[in-house]
C-alpha cells in the first residue's frame, strides 16, 4: 500500500526519471493492488476465524449498536466495534475493487469499472485509516505523492474548463472507413515543428468531454511537419463515448463543438530513437492504429537533421523500415496516404509501406459510392460552411518540465504538498487523532486534500500569468462533414497489387490479410538487429510475438530482436 498510488498519478516524473511507460506502471498498479487484497482478506479471515472458533462472538458483540453511534469519546468496547466494523466495510470494498478491476470488465464495461474504482477506493482509504491509527503512516508515501502529482493536472482542467477547453479548429468525418472521425486541435504557438513531432512520436492524450461523460479516455495524437500548429487524432465511434463525441463533433453542423479537456502528453517520446536503435524496422498496425505511427513516419519522411527532434538519434544503423498496414476501411487508407504520406522532400531510410486491404469488397469499388470525382467542381448543395465561435484556446501540453519557469513553479508546488503534508500528519498524529474516536483520523486526509488544492490553484495561476497572452475569438470554417479525399493520390481501382514510389519512399497495395509468415520471415531472414513496432488487436499482437519467439529460439538464437508495442491498459 506504502505505494499503490504512485504508479497511477499524473504526469509523474518519478516513473519519467526509471523511464517506466504508464502501461508498465498500471500493471505495478493492478499488482500491488492484488497483493494488499490478498493481505487484507487474509487478515480478515484470520480475525473472522478468531470471532467464531475461539471467542464465539455473535454480530451483536462484534458491530456497533445503537448505544455508539454519538460524537465525543465512544470508549473502549465501543472503538473496537468500529474497528470490527471499518475492517469488514473495507474487506468487502476491496472484493469489489478486485472483481471490477479484472480484464474482462475493465474492457467491456469500463464505466462500472471506473465508478467502482473511484467509490471503492475512496472507501478502503478513509476506512483503513480510522481502522489503524498508524495506517497514516503506512500510506502516507502512497497518499502524498498523488495528491502532490495529481492535483495540479486536475486543478488546470479546471481552469481550461473556464476557459472554453481546447480550441478545435476542425472535425470531419472519413468517407468509407465506417465513421472515423477526424478532430484538429489547435497546438501552442509556441512550439516549433521539431518540438511537435519529438512530442507526439509515441505519444498519446486523455480527453475528457464533461456533456459526455466525465471520465478521461486516451486517444493518440499525431502531427504534420507541413501544419505544426495543428494536433490531430482519429478515432472510430465503438463505444458510448467515442459515438457522443462524433455525434457532437460532425452530427449538428449549427452547434458549437463541445468543451474539450486535454491532459497530455503520455507515453514515450523516444518512439524515434527506439527505431534508429536497429537495422532494420518492422512496423505493425492494424485498422486506425496506423496513427500511432504517423509522426514517426512524418519525421522520417520531413526532416533532414533528426538531432534536431532528438539529440540521441543516429540514423546511421538504420538500413529499412518496412511497414504492414492492415485495414479494411479503402477511405481510411487513402485519407492517410494521401495527407500525410505525399512528402516531396524526404531523407533518411528507405520505407516501404505495404498496405493490405481486407475489404470483403472488389478493389474497383472501394471509393466510387462517397467520394466527389473534383475536388474543383464541388456543387454548392455539397459544401456547407459552417461559421462557429470558439471560445476555447490552443492546447498546451500539460508537462511540468517543458521550460525552467513551469519547472520551478511545479516543484515549489511539489514540495509544498510533500512537506507540508508530512508536516499536517506529523501534527494531526499526534494533537488530533484519538486513541477512542476513529474518525479523528480521516481529518488528515482533508488536510492534505486542501492543501493540494490551494496549493496548486496558486500554481496554475502564476504558470498563466507567465505566459498570459490575449484572449482570442476564433471564426473556424468548418470542412464539410464529408472530406473530399478523391481529386488526386492513390488509384485502389486497379485489380491488381499496386506499387508507388515517391523518392525513397515505396508504397505497394495487396489484397486480403497477409499471414504471420508472411509479415515478419522476410525482415527475420534479412537481418540479425530488427526493431518490431505494434499497434493492433491483442491477437495480432500475440501471433507475431509468437511466431518470433519459436524462430529466434530454434532457428536464430543469436538475432537481437526487440518489441515496441503500443498499448492503452485500462
Amino acid at each position: 500500500m506504502s505505494y499503490f498510488l504512485i504508479p497511477v498519478s499524473r504526469q509523474s516524473v518519478l516513473l519519467v526519471c526509471l523511464q517506466i511507460s504508464p502501461s508498465h506502471a498500471v500493471k505495478l498498479h493492478t499488482f500491488a493492488g492484488y497483493v494488499a487484497l490478498g493481505g487484507g482478506l487474509s487478515h480478515g479471515l484470520y480475525w473472522i476465524w478468531i470471532w467464531i472458533f475461539v471467542k464465539h462472538d455473535t454480530i451483536a458483540t462484534i458491530l456497533p449498536g445503537v448505544d455508539c453511534w454519538h460524537w465525543g469519546d465512544q470508549g473502549g468496547i465501543c472503538h473496537d466495534k468500529f474497528v470490527n466494523a471499518l475492517g469488514i466495510l473495507c474487506g468487502i470494498s476491496f472484493v469489489i475493487l478486485g472483481l471490477s478491476s479484472m480484464w474482462w470488465v475493465r474492457r467491456n464495461h469500463y464505466r462500472v469499472f471506473y465508478v467502482c474504482h473511484v467509490v471503492f477506493s475512496l472507501v478502503v482509504l478513509f476506512g483503513l485509516v480510522m481502522h489503524y491509527k498508524k495506517m497514516i503512516w503506512y500510506l502516507a508515501p502512497s497518499v502524498i505523492y498523488y495528491f502532490a502529482a495529481t492535483t495540479p493536472v486536475m486543478v488546470k482542467a479546471l481552469l481550461k474548463w473556464m476557459d472554453g477547453g481546447t480550441l478545435i479548429m476542425n472535425a470531419a468525418e472519413i468517407p468509407n472507413s465506417r465513421g472515423c472521425v477526424e478532430m484538429t486541435m489547435k497546438y501552442s504557438d509556441s512550439h516549433s515543428t521539431v518540438d511537435v513531432l519529438r512530442l507526439t512520436c509515441g505519444s498519446y492524450v486523455r480527453i475528457s468531454v464533461p456533456e459526455i461523460s466525465r471520465i478521461w479516455h486516451p486517444f493518440t495524437v499525431f502531427s504534420s511537419a507541413s501544419t505544426p500548429e495543428e494536433l490531430k487524432l482519429i478515432f472510430r465511434p465503438t463505444g458510448p463515448f467515442t459515438t457522443g463525441l462524433s455525434r457532437r463533433l460532425i452530427g449538428d453542423p449549427g452547434r458549437e463543438y463541445p468543451k474539450v479537456l486535454v491532459d497530455g502528453m503520455y507515453g514515450s517520446s523516444n518512439q524515434l530513437r527506439y527505431a534508429f536503435c536497429h537495422e532494420t524496422v518492422l512496423i505493425v498496425a492494424g485498422g486506425v492504429g496506423i496513427v500511432s505511427y504517423i509522426s514517426l513516419l512524418q519525421s522520417i519522411l520531413s526532416n533532414k537533421d533528426f538531432d534536431a527532434i532528438d539529440g540521441r538519434v543516429d540514423d546511421s544503423l538504420t538500413k529499412q523500415i518496412v511497414l504492414h498496414w492492415i485495414c479494411r476501411d479503402d477511405g481510411l487508407i487513402k485519407h492517410i496516404v494521401d495527407e500525410y504520406l505525399d512528402e516531396s522532400c524526404f531523407c533518411g531510410p528507405p520505407i516501404q509501406l505495404v498496405i493490405h486491404h481486407t475489404n470483403k469488397e472488389d478493389l474497383n469499388m472501394a471509393i466510387e459510392e462517397q467520394c466527389i470525382p473534383d475536388g474543383n467542381a464541388l456543387a454548392s448543395d455539397d459544401f456547407i460552411d459552417h461559421e462557429r465561435i470558439c471560445q476555447g484556446k490552443p492546447f498546451i501540453p500539460t508537462i511540468p518540465w517543458n521550460n525552467t519557469q513551469n519547472a520551478l513553479l511545479f516543484l515549489a508546488n511539489f514540495l509544498m504538498i510533500l512537506w507540508g503534508g508530512l508536516s499536517l500528519m506529523h501534527y494531526f498524529y499526534g494533537n488530533v487523532q484519538s486513541s477512542h474516536i476513529v474518525y479523528t483520523r480521516s481529518l488528515v486526509i482533508f488536510a492534505i486534500m486542501g492543501l493540494s488544492v490551494i496549493s496548486s490553484v496558486f500554481t496554475a495561476l502564476g504558470v498563466k500569468l507567465l505566459s498570459c497572452g490575449e484572449t482570442k475569438a476564433y471564426n473556424i470554417v468548418e470542412s464539410p462533414s464529408k472530406t473530399d479525399l478523391s481529386g488526386t493520390g492513390t488509384d485502389l481501382s486497379s485489380d491488381t497489387g499496386i506499387t508507388t514510389a515517391q523518392g525513397r519512399l515505396q508504397i505497394e497495395h495487396c489484397r486480403g490479410r497477409p499471414s504471420t509468415h508472411e509479415l515478419v520471415e522476410k525482415v527475420l531472414d534479412s537481418s540479425d538487429n530488427v526493431g518490431i513496432f505494434l499497434c493492433g488487436p491483442t491477437c495480432l499482437h500475440q501471433n507475431i510475438r509468437s511466431f518470433v519467439e519459436k524462430k529466434e529460439c530454434f532457428l536464430c538464437p543469436s538475432q537481437n530482436i526487440s518489441f515496441y508495442e503500443e498499448v492503452f491498459e485500462l
